[in-house]
């Protein structure tokens, strides 16, 4: 049966739980779970098309030529009820493309996803290669874009691609680092950082949502940079209200923030622990 998908996901941050739920909608968006009998129609260029299908433990790619590939194999270690087809124009250049689940986590049931393209010189179809694996699929076609979320060690993580010449990069990363405060970097098409910041919801389309904390702790001392050895000689006392603009973790697990706030009529700035800011 064709459907349009759904992507839902838990967001995790330490010894908290966040759920937020997820829907991928996009207009011509089709997909289908699987069965042995289960089959799709995916439309090329020039008026072709090959059908997908899910034979025994395989996605089978039947092409024009009759000729059939393999896309995925051990199909059955996916749950029949994750085992997904989608169809899309995933790099958003006006053609249809494949995803198919060819992985499976039981433990937060998160499915991953492979994306193959159709090559017309060579006529076949090829996997797109992406930074981190391609989990919880979300296409948002309004910005060109498709998303990717998981957790990754302390955070939760949602990426954030691009196209370019057809071919993926990682425009930005956002990770969760306290409730409802996300850090997020975005990349150009060659992988260097452009920008660094915190905002509330992690997007990026428009103006950041400005994350304002109070100093928990009964002091917070400043430094010039996240290492312990340039300590300012002034501090933030309990009740200050600070901007948190930007964020890092170090090696030893230690998480810094930039701040900005006004105290006595004067702008300060610097890096402080993040546990200054919020209730352990």
């Amino acid at each position: 049966m064709n459907s349009i998908n759904n992507s839902p996901f838990l967001r995790k941050l330490f010894s908290l739980i966040f759920v937020h739920v997820l829907f991928s909608v996009s207009a011509n968006c089709f997909a289908t779970t699987a069965t042995d009998s289960s089959s799709l129609v995916l439309p090329l260029p020039h008026g072709l098309r090959a059908t997908l299908s899910f034979t025994h433990n395989q996605v089978i790619a039947q092409l024009p030529n009759n000729k059939r590939i393999v896309l995925a194999n051990n199909i059955n270690q996916i749950p029949a009820y994750a085992r997904d087809i989608w169809i899309d124009d995933f790099n958003f250049d006006g053609r249809q493309d494949a995803a198919i689940t060819t992985g499976f986590d039981p433990v937060s049931s998160d499915q991953m996803y492979t994306i193959f393209i159709w090559d017309d010189g060579l006529s076949q179809f090829f996997p797109l290669t992406f930074r981190e694996k391609l989990t919880n699929l979300e296409i948002v076609p309004k910005h060109k874009e498709i998303r990717s979320s998981y957790q990754s060690r302390n955070f939760w993580v949602e990426d954030t691609y691009r196209f370019q010449n057809r071919q993926p990069y990682l425009y930005s990363r956002s990770r969760l680092i306290a409730n409802d405060i996300w850090h997020t970097t975005i990349y150009n098409p060659a992988g260097q950082t452009v920008r660094s910041l915190v905002s509330r919801d992690g997007r990026v389309e428009r103006p950041p949502y400005p994350v304002l904390l109070s100093v928990t702790s009964q002091t917070a001392p400043l430094y010039r940079q996240p290492l312990p050895s340039t300590l300012l000689p002034i501090k933030l006392n309990r009740g200050d209200v600070v901007s948190v603009l930007d964020f890092k973790n170090d090696p030893g697990h230690f998480y810094w923030v930039n701040i900005s706030a006004n105290i006595n009529q004067h702008v300060i700035r610097g890096w402080t622990l993040l546990s200054n800011l919020i209730q352990q």
